[in-house]
């Protein structure tokens, strides 16, 4: 017969034996968690060590290392250091500090390539991490301004032939996408300009049913908040420069080159779960750190132009171009540091620009110089 004292201690080996279980699942649970956590900050950091092997080299990488979690929230952020950052499972991550201008649209399998805007007498460049999208154009105009627009979009986006993954253009006009409707498949960037001049014309606004890999880019005089269904939404420039507005957000965004519409396009309608923002998030980001390696370039060649200057084996015909540029970079040092959002500074910087490219130019024809 079983005492009392024997049935006690049974039923406290059976209450410290569940409790001690419980305890060693928490425990195996919580390890595995930062055993996740950690497997996703290690991919993140080497993604990032991609982009920066592709930035200093320019050479393409296919990059598949997102296939195992959802990547696609990540996008860089226009924080003070700005970081990559990435939302998985109610738990944020966020990269170290982010030295090189990456403009990021995940998936599973990505493709890193450089791009760059060529200033002349000197070169930014920045990095696309896209995975399969296309772009859908819509023009409600005819005029050469819309077009032109066009092209530099297109021309800021990676041509992918003989990679993956695509990045595809398209035109939409009411319900139907042209391309794709016309051919099979939207072409790339290298068809699609080869084409682009012999399709002018002004299409009805877009309402064609559009996939998440769809980012639809309208082009009219008429943009405004809540203009377009869905995408971006981008006026004509006056001078080089305008605004851009995305579809569901308060921000006008303004636009003086190529880069400033790829950051919008590629960042999307999008928002965070903070609701912030990712086009528009990203496009400050590429601002922060553009605008900031334009002016610490123009700073290094206005102290270059004082050096050579003084230099006796300078002919005179130099000299005097010399302090021509050497004024514009000074000027363009100042306007780097203005609010991106200023669309009168921003006018005045791409005038800047425009006159530096001249001046430079004529630098090169003179023989003081020679091409970048």
């Amino acid at each position: 017969m079983i005492t009392i004292y024997r049935l006690f201690q049974i039923i406290m080996s059976i209450v410290l034996s569940v409790f001690v279980l419980y305890l060693l699942i928490g425990y195996a649970g919580d390890y595995a968690g930062v055993g996740r956590s950690g497997a996703r900050q290690k991919t993140i950091n080497v993604f990032l060590q991609d982009v920066d092997n592709v930035y200093l080299s320019g050479n393409p990488v296919n990059f598949t290392g997102f296939s195992r979690d959802d990547y696609t929230s990540c996008h860089p952020r226009p924080t003070k250091p700005p970081k990559l950052w990435c939302f998985m499972e109610d738990r944020g991550y966020e990269s170290k500090q982010l030295l090189v201008p990456v403009f990021t649209r995940l998936g599973n399998d990505v493709l890193i390539t450089r791009s760059s805007l060529d200033l002349g007498w000197t070169r930014l460049d920045y990095v696309e991490a896209l995975t399969g999208m296309t772009v859908v154009f819509n023009p409600t105009e005819n005029d050469d301004d819309t077009w032109n627009l066009i092209k530099d979009i297109a021309a800021g986006f990676p041509d992918t032939s003989g990679h993956y993954p695509k990045t595809f253009f398209d035109f939409c006009d009411g319900s139907s996408l042209l391309i794709e409707d016309a051919a099979g498949a939207p072409y790339e960037r290298r068809e699609f300009l080869g084409i682009i001049d012999t399709n002018r014309d002004a299409l009805s606004v877009c309402a064609a049913p559009l996939s998440h890999n769809h980012v639809l880019v309208t082009l009219s005089p008429s943009c405004s908040q809540g203009f377009a269904n869905s995408g971006i939404c981008v006026s004509p420039p006056a001078n080089g420069v305008g605004h851009a507005y995305i579809t569901g957000c308060p921000g006008n965004y303004v636009y003086k080159d190529p880069a400033d519409l790829a950051a919008l396009i590629i960042g999307g309608d999008g928002r965070d779960v903070f609701g912030d923002c990712v086009g528009g998030e990203t496009w400050e980001f590429k601002n922060q750190l553009m605008l900031g390696s334009l002016g610490t370039a123009a700073g290094f060649m206005e102290r270059r132009c004082g050096i050579l200057k003084q230099l006796s084996e300078t002919r005179d015909e130099c000299r005097a171009r010399y302090q021509d540029f050497e004024s514009s970079m000074a000027a363009i040092g100042d306007l780097a540091g203005s609010d991106p959002y200023d669309i009168s500074a921003m006018t005045s910087l791409r005038a800047e620009l425009d006159n530096a490219r001249a001046v430079w130019d004529s630098l090169v024809n003179m023989g003081c110089e020679s091409r970048v």
